[in-house]
C-alpha cells in the first residue's frame, strides 16, 4: 500500500513536470506573456517540482528494493539532502544566476552551473537505478528480477531525451522521456500483477505458461 502511494506521487510529479514543460515552451515562444517576476517564479517552481519528483521516485524504488535508506531513520538525511540542496541552489539563483536567469527580454537562460540542478534532481534516480540493475543480475527469482529490471530501465529513456535536449535546448524533451518511462513502468507493473498470485506472491499458471513458451523458443 505504501509503495502504491509513493508511485501515485511519482506519476503526479511527472504529470506536473510535463505541464510545466509545455507552458515553458509557450512562454519562451512568446505565445503566453508574463512578467519577469512571474517567469522567475514559474521556473523556480519547475525545478523544485523536478526535485520532488526525484525524491518520491527514489523512495519508491528503494522501498521496492527493501533498502536501508527507507528502513533505517538514520539514513533519512540521505533522502532529503539532494532536494534541500536543490531548493537552496534554485532559490539563490535569483541573486547569483548560477542555475538560470531571465534576461531583459523575458527569456529563460541557463546559468553557468545549470548542470548542478540536473545532478541534484536526477542523481538520486540514477543511483537507485544502478542499484536495481546490479540486484537484478544477482537475484535468481524471475518475478523479482523482472521488477528490479523495470526499476533499472526507468532512467534510460529520460537519459536519452536529456541528451537530445542538451543539443536542442528549445525542445522540452526531458519531461517527454519521464512521461514515457512512467508509462512503461505502469505497463510493467500491470504485467507483474497479472502474473503473480496476490495471496502468496508466487508466479501463477499464466506466468508458468509464458515462461515455458520463452524457454522453448530459446531451445
Amino acid at each position: 500500500r505504501h509503495s502504491g502511494i509513493l508511485l501515485s506521487r511519482v506519476f503526479t510529479g511527472g504529470t506536473l513536470l510535463l505541464v510545466f514543460d509545455l507552458f515553458w515552451r509557450l512562454i519562451d515562444g512568446g505565445y503566453i506573456h508574463i512578467s519577469n517576476a512571474a517567469n522567475w517564479a514559474f521556473n523556480m517552481a519547475y525545478f523544485l517540482t523536478s526535485g520532488i519528483f526525484a525524491y518520491f521516485w527514489f523512495r519508491y524504488s528503494e522501498t521496492k528494493q527493501n533498502s536501508k535508506f527507507v528502513r533505517d531513520p538514520k539514513y533519512m538525511t540521505f533522502l532529503i539532502a539532494p532536494m534541500a540542496l536543490l531548493a537552496v541552489f534554485v532559490l539563490s539563483s535569483y541573486f547569483t544566476k548560477f542555475a538560470f536567469y531571465i534576461d531583459d527580454g523575458g527569456i529563460y537562460r541557463r546559468g553557468p552551473f545549470n548542470f548542478l540542478q540536473m545532478l541534484f534532481s536526477y542523481g538520486p534516480i540514477l543511483f537507485t537505478s544502478i542499484k536495481a540493475f546490479v540486484k537484478s543480475i544477482a537475484t535468481k527469482m524471475y518475478t523479482q528480477r523482472k521488477e528490479l529490471q523495470s526499476l533499472a530501465v526507468f532512467v534510460v529513456i529520460p537519459a536519452i531525451t536529456w541528451i537530445i535536449q542538451t543539443f536542442f535546448p528549445d525542445m522540452p524533451m526531458l519531461c517527454v522521456g519521464i512521461t514515457l518511462s512512467s508509462l512503461v513502468l505502469f505497463i510493467s507493473i500491470q504485467d507483474l500483477q497479472i502474473s503473480v498470485d496476490p495471496l502468496t506472491g508466487l508466479n501463477n499458471r499464466f506466468q508458468l505458461e509464458r515462461y515455458l513458451e520463452q524457454a522453448m523458443d530459446t531451445q
